[in-house]
């Protein structure tokens, strides 16, 4: 008993030293981020942002859910504007408070991976995984825009871990805390929608092994929780446009400006152009049509444009809107980094798959990301939902690598004949 108390404070204390480490790391980059970011001394609402930043003051001005007041919107999702409106309230209106708590979102999601990891791989590669993601230069990049990446990977993060907790103790509770954390992370970003399939097959195959009933019903708890959460919203939208619309409607804006024929495989600014006379649901609906319509009869160009898509999610310097890679000095020493980066981090993928049942949750976010990818766009800032997987496969690749050269040297050290051997016969 005493051994547990003393191990369980330990691990307390190294979580807590790894989540001050990134959040002092993400504090100190929020404070220069001005001075250092050449996109955020443009504008410091840049992308998205502007429009997260318009819909929160609409809000707060009693002006309902829309870019320009009086003009409902269902075209970005709701939970990035809403925490942005409730912190302005709380704050008063001030870019400094949403990057602050972002910068805390950030920590709680690198200890949140790496408790995750050390349930499932174990402790030395959970410390490892922390301390990857305390330093990992994009989350702490995009981590200082004001946009919903950090809050959805705190989502992302947290529900890995109660899923972990899952395989070793799956009770009914927990499925519905997994589904409402990723019911708040599709509305934070929809496109965590392609994780809930994901979820699903991960309660059929994921130990512990369970009758067929209960997968069933873990199953649709999980589902039913996930579109409870999402159901206001859902509703919201049909009373204000007497329309279908799960969550937002920039999907058909995005997959249409993502695949037609002047498509890079990033977002090319200004297009595509609004569609007079429809409403929002209407326009979705038909860029989705355009955007099906251009691979139908172009299935060659659609997988070459597949494949630049797949170039800019793994290159470290690909920006949505650049279609070159921006240029940063050093840029082949950043570009070696990575790659080796990658490398052990398909490295790890592959040993893990000896036990792909145990740690299929740590595939999933990274299946969704290339699917989103050959659906939708590829740069940087949409590797972010699989950067905790990658992180702690290449935990993994390092560990094996480090285990072998110690089994190397030891069995070096048997072949070789002791100093004293034959002096006493």
């Amino acid at each position: 008993m005493e051994h547990r108390c003393s191990r369980a404070w330990l691990d307390a204390r190294c979580w807590s030293w790894i989540f001050l480490v990134a959040l002092v790391v993400r504090m100190a980059y929020t404070l220069v981020v001005m001075e250092v970011d050449p996109f955020l001394r443009a504008n410091p609402l840049h992308g998205d942002a502007g429009s997260y930043d318009r819909i929160a003051r609409n809000l707060l001005a009693g002006q309902g859910f829309a870019e320009a007041p009086g003009v409902p919107t269902a075209f970005w999702p709701p939970l990035y504007p809403l925490f942005l409106a409730g912190l302005y309230r709380l704050c008063g209106y001030s870019l400094l408070a949403p990057r602050l708590l972002q910068a805390i979102l950030g920590a709680v999601t690198v200890v949140a991976t790496a408790r995750a990891a050390h349930g499932l791989f174990g402790q030395r590669v959970a410390v490892l995984t922390g301390l990857g993601l305390a330093f990992y230069p994009h989350l702490i990049y995009f981590g200082a825009w004001l946009i919903a990446e950090a809050l959805y990977l705190a989502l992302l993060a947290l529900a890995l871990l109660v899923a972990v907790k899952l395989q070793k103790r799956p009770a009914p509770r927990n499925f519905v805390l997994l589904g409402a954390l990723l019911g708040l992370g599709a509305l934070a970003k929809p496109a965590a929608l392609l994780l809930v399939p994901l979820f699903v097959l991960w309660t059929w195959l994921a130990p512990p092994v369970r009758p067929l009933r209960q997968r069933l019903a873990r199953g649709l708890l999980f589902v039913l929780v996930c579109g409870l959460v999402i159901a206001p919203w859902t509703v919201r939208n049909y009373l204000v446009f007497q329309d279908f619309v799960p969550i937002s409607t920039n999907g058909g804006y995005t997959f249409y400006g993502a695949n037609n024929a002047d498509a890079f495989g990033g977002h090319r600014e200004g297009f595509p152009l609004p569609i007079a006379g429809l409403t929002q649901p209407q326009a979705e609906r038909e860029y989705y049509r355009l955007g099906i319509e251009w691979i139908t009869h172009h299935p060659a160009g659609f997988a070459r444009l597949v494949a630049r898509k797949l170039a800019r999610l793994f290159s470290p310097l690909s920006v949505a809107s650049y279609e070159r890679d921006f240029p940063l000095p050093f840029d082949p020493a950043i570009r070696a980094v990575y790659s080796v980066f990658l490398a052990l981090a398909l490295a790890g993928a592959l040993l893990s798959l000896r036990h792909w049942r145990h740690v299929l949750l740590f595939y999933l976010p990274a299946v969704q990301v290339f699917i989103g990818t050959v659906i939708f766009y590829g740069d940087a800032r949409y590797t972010l939902p699989m950067t905790p997987s990658l992180v702690v496969f290449a935990a993994v690749s390092l560990l094996f690598a480090k285990n072998q050269f110690n089994r190397l040297r030891q069995a070096r050290s048997a072949r070789q004949p002791s100093p004293c051997s034959g002096s006493y016969k």
